[in-house]
């Protein structure tokens, strides 16, 4: 017996910061960002309608072709990752080294 599992952009849509970032960076508009939102996860000042500024954005992403092929890069990583798939994830395991920073909750630390 098997199971399908479909899984679209409508249940894991593309972050709209990252949409902001691919923009800025396609376009090389500079990049407004204050210090690290630890609340929020993310490098921009909050805007007020910044899912809407980031959904007109999108379309004009995705005309792009490397603007394509970031995002369905993004989704075939995404999918190694919840399949299991370590083959597709080798090249980051091999190229970069991972060391896990541990750190007292609170202690006013802020690692990436």
């Amino acid at each position: 017996m098997g199971v399908e599992i479909k899984l679209t952009d409508k249940e894991f849509p593309v972050s709209p910061v990252f949409i902001d970032f691919l923009h800025r960076y396609l376009q090389d508009l500079p990049f407004e960002t204050n210090w690290h939102d630890q609340l929020n996860e993310e490098l921009v000042t909050p805007q007020d309608g910044f899912q809407e500024k980031a959904t007109a954005l999108a379309a004009q992403v995705l005309e792009n072709p490397a603007g394509q092929q970031v995002i369905y890069r993004g989704y075939e990583l995404l999918t190694a990752i919840l399949t299991g798939v370590p083959e597709k994830l080798k090249l980051f395991q091999d190229r970069y080294r991972f060391i896990c920073v541990v750190g007292c909750p609170r202690h006013g630390g802020s690692y990436l």
